[in-house]
């Protein structure tokens, strides 16, 4: 994780993080300058709601369709990759989303999962399965780690 944090700021990125004051990110993005948010992240339930990743309705941050709107800022997804020989990474940034963000933050959320999730598919044994993605569970539903 820490490798592509300094991979990412290495070409002028900021990263978000639990760190980062709303204000300071809202900042970059109006200068023009890229914001990377990871979508995966479980950072507990304000600011999130619970959409399917993978099947199961899992807390996602709703941040990127809530800053897009905020700033006029385009969305675009960024998968990394191993290279064949698995001796380095391979990023590749798609275009931007198109009709995103929508005037519905759940709604895009959903969508962003369902992106990932389909990149995910392709490489399974690529994606960070070891962090907690479904640590928060909606009310009333038993952990999945127990």
């Amino acid at each position: 994780n820490q490798k592509i944090i300094e991979w990412r700021n290495r070409f002028g990125a900021k990263s978000i993080n639990r760190q980062n004051r709303l204000f300071d990110l809202i900042r970059e993005i109006r200068k023009g300058n890229f914001v990377v948010i990871a979508p995966d992240i479980d950072l507990g339930p304000k600011d999130s709601a619970f959409v399917p990743f993978f099947g199961i309705q899992t807390n996602t941050i709703t941040a990127i369709s809530r800053l897009a709107k905020a700033c006029g800022a385009e969305v675009c997804l960024m998968i990394t990759t191993l290279n064949p020989d698995k001796s380095k990474y391979i990023c590749k940034i798609h275009k931007a989303l198109p009709n995103f963000p929508s005037d519905d933050p759940v709604a895009d959320t959903a969508r962003l999962n369902q992106y990932f999730e389909e990149e995910i598919r392709q490489r399974p044994a690529e994606y960070y399965w070891v962090h907690k993605r479904f640590k928060y569970r909606p009310p009333g539903e038993a952990s999945l780690y127990d």
